[in-house]
């Protein structure tokens, strides 16, 4: 593991914050590649997915906080300036070579894998149809969606679909992320699916996804745990 100091901190609410790192030496990574994170050197890790393309100068941590956690409270105690411990970048949570449309589906904090993933694509021009479908309780809960909208209306093969299960406001799906799939692809057509999110949420698409008649190569899932 390097030494990574803390650039910046960036609250998107108050149990989310965005912890941008500048490590002694920038890795290289595919978005939607995670790292690890430890106090000090040797110590307990806690792996985080990336939400920053691969390029940039600092690598962005999209995290929430767990009261009872190990990792996240210490995390949200420190300030620009101070220190932690960042491992390689790790995973295969990447985006296929197939060129088909891709349906990107997350909840809460999944979706930082996703933003690196789609900020990458767009970058090199990837003309694929890229659907982000994310799900949250209510809107204030909602990450990087106005960066999101701003995206859609300027690239029109990237469609941002956001959900809210606990509000009904204008320009969200009312209810989770599963409807809202399930209604673009309900012709069964060709598609590779990236799933990430809960235990429980990834079962229910699991599920969903093999009754509308995909298979495992056609889906892809990543547990987050925040």
């Amino acid at each position: 593991m390097q030494r990574a100091r803390i650039v910046r901190i960036e609250e998107h609410h108050a149990a989310v914050r965005s912890f941008f790192l500048a490590p002694e030496t920038m890795p290289e990574f595919k978005a939607g590649q995670f790292v690890a994170i430890a106090l000090e050197e040797g110590g307990t890790e806690r792996s985080y997915s990336i939400a920053s393309r691969p390029g940039n100068a600092e690598l962005e941590l999209c995290i929430s906080l767990k009261p009872d956690g190990y990792m996240s409270p210490a995390l949200f105690a420190m300030q620009a300036g101070d220190s932690v411990f960042l491992s390689e970048p790790r995973g295969s949570f990447t985006l296929p070579d197939a060129q088909n449309e891709v349906c990107l589906i997350c909840t809460g904090t999944g979706i930082a894998p996703f933003r690196s993933i789609i900020l990458d694509a767009l970058h090199h021009g990837d003309a694929r149809k890229f659907y982000l479908i994310s799900g949250n309780r209510q809107q204030s809960d909602a990450l990087y969606h106005h960066e999101m909208q701003q995206l859609a209306a300027a690239h029109p093969n990237f469609q941002y679909l956001p959900a809210l299960s606990r509000e009904e406001v204008a320009g969200f799906a009312h209810g989770y992320v599963h409807p809202v799939y399930e209604a673009i692809f309900a012709d069964g057509r060709d598609a590779t699916f990236m799933v990430c999110g809960w235990t429980a949420m990834l079962s229910e698409a699991r599920r969903r996804l093999k009754a509308m008649g995909y298979n495992r190569r056609q889906y892809h899932f990543e547990q987050y745990d925040g």
